[in-house]
């Protein structure tokens, strides 16, 4: 009690000492400071089976906490129903200590997220992609108001607290308080036959309290006709469909889907190509890809050829002319911008609608291969048409070549 006391309300020590007197409980402050650092992990530990799996969607975040008169951070996560993920007290702000924070969780939860919402810091995405590369990460402005909004609930804690003397207690205070924050909005499962499971609390915060008084069993409930009609409707309107889904399968004839109309088909690639262009031009932006200085390309003869229908088609006498307009044509500076343009019109340039061009690009890590594919996908978004392809860009990094060819991991149907 004492230790719940002192997590989840704006108290002393010496407060908790002075409520426990008036219950005729003699202990010393000093006393329940050990009380807080021996029982809280204990807590905490006790009730790990009984806790809600976090949901899929994770916002993180760092901020600050004062230790010892030192400023240290503070990485926490919480969920889309505001249920406290982790949190956890590091010296430095850097991919170290993020890549602690998220092993820390995904190793105490037993669960992986797929979707990150974090701020713009140029630490996330190599973690991410490190730690959970099937995970979408979001970096709009705004989308983890979530988790700086929860920061509040810690500041109101820590607060009345004459302050974090060592890191170890910085990190059992703030883990025990994110344990108690989480109980009464409903993240655990206290009751014997209940079974945690991921979703939102029973009864938030915000939600009108239910009733004290409770209906006997024997006690018969009778419904009138009018409260059962919504229920009625409900019901009816989900089997409606449902039957007009199975009737063509029930016949036996495939359900064809309705064609869409050319404007709205139109729209919808001009949507998906703007929400692609977003994504890359932001990473971009965190590699440093679309600011100057430009990018210094240099020709070489030798160098291999990316487009495999240029090397088919570029030999004789056409081939050497085309490489030699190419090398007059192609500045020896370029920026960013018309470098993506170079790459796509070279692209664009191998092959048809008929049949697309494939480049595939080979090499060590940290040559640009990664920036190769960023460019070239900007280049080509830019100069889209009407009726163009969308181009987006998959990870291969699942790939295995010793197992799967480049024609199979290409084909969609083998995926």
């Amino acid at each position: 009690m004492a230790v719940r006391w002192y997590l989840r309300y704006g108290l002393s020590y010496r407060d908790v000492e002075e409520l426990l007197t008036e219950r005729g409980i003699e202990v010393d402050h000093v006393t329940v400071y050990r009380w807080m650092q021996r029982y809280t992990p204990l807590l905490a530990d006790a009730a790990r089976f009984a806790r809600h799996t976090p949901c899929d969607r994770w916002f993180v975040d760092a901020t600050y906490v004062r230790v010892n008169g030192v400023w240290r951070n503070l990485y926490r996560a919480i969920d889309q129903h505001d249920q406290v993920v982790d949190a956890l007290v590091s010296v430095r702000r850097d991919a170290a200590a993020a890549r602690r924070f998220f092993t820390r969780a995904l190793r105490t939860l037993k669960v992986a997220p797929t979707e990150v919402l974090t701020d713009a810091s140029p630490v996330y995405p190599a973690v991410l992609e490190e730690l959970v590369p099937a995970a979408w990460h979001h970096v709009e402005q705004y989308t983890n108001n979530p988790i700086e909004a929860d920061h509040g609930q810690l500041n109101r804690r820590l607060r009345p607290m004459r302050g974090l003397q060592t890191d170890r207690t910085a990190q059992t205070v703030i883990a025990g308080h994110a344990f108690v924050q989480n109980l009464p909005s409903g993240h655990y499962e206290l009751a014997v036959d209940a079974q945690p499971s991921c979703g939102s609390p029973r009864r938030s915060p915000n939600s009108p309290k239910r009733s004290r008084h409770r209906v006997s069993p024997a006690t018969p409930v009778h419904t009138s006709r009018n409260a059962t009609e919504p229920l009625v409707a409900t019901i009816a309107a989900a089997v409606v469909p449902l039957l007009a889904w199975l009737r063509p399968l029930l016949r036996g004839t495939p359900v064809v889907p309705r064609a869409s109309d050319e404007k709205q088909v139109a729209n919808a690639k001009r949507i998906l190509a703007d929400r692609v262009r977003t994504q890359w031009q932001q990473e971009g932006k965190w590699h440093r890809l679309v600011s100057d200085p430009p990018l210094r390309v240099r020709w070489a003869t030798d160098s291999p050829r990316v487009l495999d229908r240029l090397g088919r088609e570029g030999t004789g006498i056409v081939g050497k002319i085309r490489r030699t307009l190419g090398k007059l044509w192609m500045p020896a500076t370029l920026t960013k911008d018309e470098y993506g343009d170079y790459l796509a019109r070279m692209f664009l340039a191998a092959g048809d609608r008929e049949h697309p061009a494939r480049a595939v690009v080979v090499g060590p890590p940290g040559c640009g291969k990664s920036t190769y594919a960023l460019l070239l996908t900007l280049g080509l978004i830019g100069r889209g048409r009407p009726g163009d392809r969308v181009p987006v860009l998959f990870s291969l990094a699942s790939w295995d070549p010793r197992r799967q060819s480049v024609e199979d991991q290409e084909d969609p149907d083998k995926k």
